[in-house]
């Protein structure tokens, strides 16, 4: 079962914003990873497990949310980087948990103060939760390669478009050398 945020990670989330404070950035730290399906399919499927992560990373995000110094550098919170690449989760038979798994997440940050996102790898990823999971912003990743082939999204194109009234942009991007 998922017990606690270790003191070390509170720790380090206090000092990195502190730093992104001092040198007047903004932060959309990731929550979670995809990498966490390999390990703990469990975290997502199990309905108890879930609801412990969940309540678990509700705490941490409310620690910085309610320390006003620390939660001026969290524009946002990222729930889960990329959850469609849980190659160990992402079936049709489970999309259904999949979706509720991202709801509870984001739900539990707003219940902690804070708003929230979730990385998503393309523009593909966006109707499988539109209108089924309140975020805040529609975070996209742009790499010229998705799964191995070429990124269905270009880079100019109009991300608001898929969103409608919610903000939308690019998450992630290559820098290029040059």
């Amino acid at each position: 079962d998922p017990v606690n945020v270790t003191a070390r990670a509170r720790e380090n989330m206090r000092a990195l914003c502190r730093i992104a404070r001092e040198e007047q950035v903004v932060l959309a730290p990731a929550l979670l990873d995809f990498l966490l399906a390999d390990r703990h399919p469990d975290f997502v499927t199990d309905a108890r497990r879930r609801r412990l992560l969940t309540l678990i990373l509700q705490r941490f995000v409310r620690e910085i949310e309610g320390d006003p110094q620390l939660a001026r550098s969290v524009l946002m919170w990222d729930w889960m980087n990329e959850p469609f690449n849980m190659a160990a989760v992402v079936t049709p038979e489970r999309f259904a948990v999949v979706q509720q798994f991202l709801k509870d997440g984001v739900d539990a940050i707003h219940r902690a103060g804070g708003m929230a996102t979730v990385g998503m790898r393309s523009s593909r990823d966006v109707p499988f939760l539109r209108g089924r999971v309140a975020v805040d912003f529609w975070q996209l990743h742009y790499w010229p390669l998705v799964e191995g082939r070429r990124n269905p999204d270009r880079l100019g194109m109009d991300v608001r478009a898929l969103a409608g009234p919610i903000p939308a942009g690019w998450g992630e991007l290559p820098i290029e050398a040059g």
